[in-house]
């Protein structure tokens, strides 16, 4: 018997990389805000990034793995919630650098498939 798609591999794989998005645009709002009022040096914004990254890989995985076929979901909601993250950083006026574009990539699959896998092993 097929799923629907509400309750499908693809639409449980969007849906967190939508949660892990949102988590991302209110914790770069956040960090932005403190920037106003604290002053960071130019080699920590990047690692702050990356961090925030993290988080929300991990909190989309999270979400988008709550049954069966957890590696994955959570591979899938990496490289969405990735592509989803490049394209909101071009619509800003980023530039494409390929070093960063790659290691995005890798950081969310990693980061996606460490998640899955205790995630797993905890249901």
């Amino acid at each position: 018997m097929q799923k629907s798609f509400k309750n499908g591999v693809w639409s449980q794989a969007i849906k967190g990389c939508v949660v892990a998005l949102f988590v991302s645009i209110v914790a770069i709002l956040i960090m932005s805000l403190l920037a106003r009022f604290f002053t960071f040096g130019v080699d920590v914004i990047p690692i702050i990034n990356q961090v925030i990254k993290v988080v929300s890989v991990a909190v989309g995985v999270a979400v988008a793995t709550r049954e069966e076929k957890f590696l994955f979901k959570g591979i899938l909601t990496g490289i969405f919630y990735w592509l989803g993250s490049f394209a909101l950083f071009l619509a800003m006026g980023g530039k494409l650098d390929l070093r960063h574009f790659f290691l995005d990539l890798a950081i969310a699959v990693v980061v996606a498939s460490i998640v899955a896998f205790f995630l797993s092993k905890r249901r």
